[in-house]
Formats: structure tokens, sequence, C-alpha cells
């Protein structure tokens, strides 16, 4: 897992797709649309969503194989709970078409991230996440989101 401020996320080095997600993030027209935007067909697109934050207990824990995540809220606040998947039980097992599997809840976290603008999250394999919980237990928080899908073969570690 990765977080840190969008500001420094072209200093991880994943090569050319990674830099095309992070300038696409950088630079994001203001009247973006709701909806799925392709950047390089089925390797590399984004999502841009809105919804409310929710209560942990009913959130999903899940990983990905085949895609990174990155993660960005762009309005309003969330919190995004981590854990390494190691360990971890499976409660639906992986499902290529959907490329995630999901998990029982662990008894601790083993971090609490506050996802808001100005930082980003990536999610690579061994992480498991749950995002979209509310930051106080008693409402809910409108959330406006982009979460980039950059396919994992793609990356060049170092490059």
């Amino acid at each position: 897992m990765i977080f840190d401020r969008i500001d420094q996320a072209a200093g991880y080095a994943f090569g050319p797709l990674w830099q095309q997600a992070i300038d696409f993030l950088s630079h994001l027209p203001a009247d973006l649309a709701e909806g799925r935007h392709e950047l390089r067909g089925e390797d590399l697109f984004a999502i841009h969503m809105g919804y409310d934050t929710r209560e942990a207990r009913g959130a999903v824990l899940e990983t990905h194989e085949q895609f990174v995540d990155i993660q960005a809220v762009l309005d309003g606040a969330e919190a995004c709970f981590w854990a390494p998947r190691q360990g971890l039980r499976v409660s639906r097992a992986y499902d290529p078409q959907k490329d995630a599997a999901f998990y029982e809840h662990p008894a601790d976290f083993a971090a609490r991230l506050l996802l808001a603008p100005g930082h980003f999250a990536a999610f690579f394999p061994q992480d498991a996440h749950m995002p979209c919980i509310r930051l106080q237990e008693e409402r809910p928080l409108a959330v406006r989101k982009l979460v980039i899908k950059i396919r994992r073969s793609l990356l060049t570690p170092g490059g």
C-alpha cells in the first residue's frame, strides 16, 4: 500500500501507466462526469463516483489480483481500513470477472486511513482494503471519489 499526497505521487517509479494515471488525477477537469473514463482501454481506466459513507460493520473488505487501485477522494472525506491479505479469512473466493476477493473483518485492522482531498492511496494485491467508511458513526458524509485501475502486469517497478 502507498498512502501519500497527490503532489508526491509522480515520485513513485512504476512506469508510464502509473505516470499517466497520476497525470490524469493531478489535472482533473472540473466538469468530469461520473462514470467510467478509459485512459488506455482495459489496461488503465478511472471511475468517478459519488456516494454517502457507511458504517464499517456493513462494508466489504476486498483485494484485487489483476488491477492496482489508486483511490482519491475529491470532495468530502472517508475512512479506509487496511490489513495485509495474508492470514485473513476469505468470505467470498476470488472472482476473476470482478477481479475481487472478499474477506471477513479481522479483530483489528492494521491501519485506518483518512482519505481526503489532496491525498491518495494505492492498493496492490496483498492489500486488503475497506473504503467508503463514515468518519463519525452517527452520520454519513457525501463523498466524490476517483478510483483509477491500472493493470498490475503492466507496471514496471523502478521504472
